[in-house]
């Protein structure tokens, strides 16, 4: 997969940058270098291939230049998911005024980061060298994998998303839905509402209720070379209340997966309470409906649903 293997920015008020973006397998290392240094009043920043650059006899660049620090950055792609991706970096900042280079910080770290994120290895303040840039930061950041893959690029991937709610007391209650996207486009979902009553299982899809939990999300699939798909789902629930109070959990889990297998996640119900207003308390509450002080019904989440199982169970199939 393509990852970069350092950023180099000035700061907020810098305006340099230097990075590269290797591709990568999994167990595989790349070695990169770069420098700062200073010309005029600004930060000039670039790459090499060796720590501390060539510099041409006769070149301007090396005569208006006046270089102060040189990185090594190595890193080695440790795994790969459909959710993130875990790098081993080996990195050395190196004081490179004098004739030899002196490692002056670094360290090993073990990073794990989502797409489009990024990770700081090094952080410099530089204003008191009084320079239009007041910083200069070193980072690692994992482009979004959402851009088809060109040997996957006729591929789509099918996926069969059912929401399983089963109460304690009442009749299952499913729906499926059935969508479709490219290699590594994330593709959302979204079911029907569940109504409950305070004192019944839930009622039809769309049905009034003073309690509605609605379940959504995205499913998103990266074909392996074994035929296999790495699956991550994102799901959440919303909890909304009459008159208005909403309570929204969410979460995202990855799974390898062959074509037609079906994985599922069970959710737990969150702790927390919502207000229902005023009005008497059903003759046969569900658990977890009580009255106030002030007079008003509240539901509480753990109880209410106690006994309860709400699931989403996917199946994907590869088309193309």
């Amino acid at each position: 997969m393509a990852a970069s293997a350092a950023d180099l920015f000035a700061g907020a008020t810098g305006n340099t940058a230097v990075y590269s973006t290797p591709s990568f397998k999994v167990g595989e290392s790349h070695t990169e270098f770069y420098n700062a240094g200073v010309s005029g009043k600004g930060l000039a920043t670039g790459g090499s291939s060796t720590l501390v650059p060539h510099r041409p006899a006769g070149a301007e660049w090396a005569r208006s230049i006046s270089l102060l620090y040189a990185w090594r950055v190595q890193v080695t792609l440790a795994s790969v998911t459909a959710e993130d991706v875990t790098f081993d970096v080996d990195w050395n900042r190196y004081d490179i005024t004098g004739d030899t280079p002196q490692p002056i910080a670094g360290d090993r770290r073990t990073i794990k980061l989502r797409p489009g994120a990024r990770h700081v290895l090094d952080l410099l303040d530089l204003t008191s060298q009084n320079l239009t840039e007041t910083n200069l930061v070193l980072e690692l950041e994992v482009p979004r994998d959402d851009a088809p893959r060109a040997e996957y690029a006729n591929a789509t991937l099918a996926y069969e998303v059912w929401l399983v709610h089963e109460p304690m007391n009442g009749q299952k209650v499913t729906e499926r839905l059935n969508v479709a996207g490219r290699d590594g486009q994330a593709v959302p979902f979204r079911f029907t509402p569940l109504a409950f009553s305070l004192d019944a299982a839930p009622q039809a899809g769309g049905a009034a209720g003073p309690i509605k939990v609605t379940v959504e999300g995205s499913v998103k699939g990266r074909i392996r070379p074994d035929g296999g798909v790495d699956l991550a789902v994102q799901s959440g629930r919303l909890i909304q209340c009459t008159p208005g109070l909403t309570a929204r959990e969410t979460g995202t889990k990855s799974f390898v997966v062959k074509p037609d297998e079906t994985t599922g996640i069970e959710f737990p119900f969150v702790n927390g309470y919502c207000p229902i207003g005023a009005g008497s308390q059903p003759a046969n509450p569900r658990p977890g409906v009580v009255t106030g002080d002030d007079g008003k019904l509240r539901v509480n989440f753990k109880e209410f649903f106690a006994g309860d199982k709400t699931s989403i169970l996917v199946t994907v199939k590869r088309q193309g």
